[in-house]
């Protein structure tokens, strides 16, 4: 059976062992290597790294298509070559590439299907586990539906749900999903080879859509719980300007503020204590801060911070 995986996060890690030891061949679609960390040394993504990580594992052959667009004219021969193997393939996996795969290539394996992190139609698009947790969803899921020519439109073949812990954050639920994602598959395959696949179309009345999330600063005017939100589903990005230095807001909880017994002094942006640190609000509820990164620095808890930013206001 001859695979062909299109991918450049995460959300796949953990389903490409499985695709090799059920693949006669597998094939990854991917970004290029770009500079990454502070050195900005030129490095694979996690998916090519760990694609050719297991290709030795399993001592398989790889072929690896690394495109910035897969519209780019200059690149018409290695586009040709990438349809003529899709069109011998047997199953094409979309999963968290980060490219727009042209309508033109949908048609030419025997079937090609999107691995989608929520449980469509809700949140298409590009952001959905953000999404997900900044409208403070409590279950998501995986849904394996046709690729489409319209985003995360096609008819659903299997979904999977999860429930969100209290806790969870981007890089935690991610990683859940990523989980979940293997066993979809999993499941998927026994009913590709069984010829028992069904398919439900999607009801479009009840589409939810998300767009590229490119800022991930804090609105600190939407109030305790949204704040608290944009933490989990930005981290570890979330931030604030304070001091002209930027702050990455790592944790938070919700407390009700009526149950605090402390002295709290305040400024433009916090609440605080001795020992306790929480973004300022209006209503019962405050968004406690529990740790933080200041600009440059590693991070630390918030009496750390209060020490060290907040002792003299």
């Amino acid at each position: 059976m001859q695979i062909v995986l299109f991918s450049s996060g995460s959300l796949s890690l953990k389903l490409i062992p499985y695709l090799f030891q059920n693949s006669s061949k597998l094939i990854l679609v991917t970004k290029p290597d770009k500079p990454q960390d502070r050195h900005l040394k030129v490095k694979p993504n996690i998916v090519k790294q760990t694609f050719l990580e297991n290709s030795t594992k399993f001592s398989k052959d790889t072929t690896i298509f690394e495109f910035e667009s897969l519209k780019k004219i200059e690149q018409k021969e290695k586009l040709d070559e990438l349809k003529r193997i899709l069109k011998e393939t047997d199953i094409a996996i979309c999963c968290d590439v980060g490219l727009i795969i042209p309508e033109s290539f949908i048609d030419l394996p025997k079937i090609f299907i999107n691995i989608h992190p929520s449980l469509l139609p809700l949140y298409r698009g590009p952001s959905p586990i953000q999404y997900t947790l900044l409208n403070d969803e409590k279950i998501t899921g995986i849904t394996i539906c046709l690729l489409s020519k319209e985003v995360d439109k096609g008819d659903i073949i299997l979904q999977k749900i999860i429930k969100i812990e209290e806790d969870d954050n981007f890089v935690t639920l991610k990683e859940k999903l990523s989980q979940l994602a293997l066993t979809s598959f999993t499941t998927f395959l026994d009913l590709y080879k069984n010829n028992s696949i069904n398919f439900y179309k999607q009801d479009d009345e009840k589409a939810t859509f998300t767009l590229k999330i490119k800022d991930t600063s804090i609105d600190l005017s939407k109030g305790p719980i949204f704040i608290h939100n944009q933490v989990r589903a930005y981290f570890p990005d979330a931030y604030i300007t304070f001091k002209n230095k930027r702050i990455k807001i790592l944790k938070t909880k919700i407390v009700e503020r009526s149950e605090l017994n402390l002295d709290l002094k305040e400024n433009d942006l916090f609440l605080f204590s001795k020992n306790r640190l929480f973004f300022r609000g209006f209503t019962n509820k405050l968004a406690e801060i529990l740790e933080l990164q200041v600009e440059g620095k590693k991070p630390i808890n918030s009496i750390s911070f209060i020490n060290g930013y907040l002792k003299n206001v």
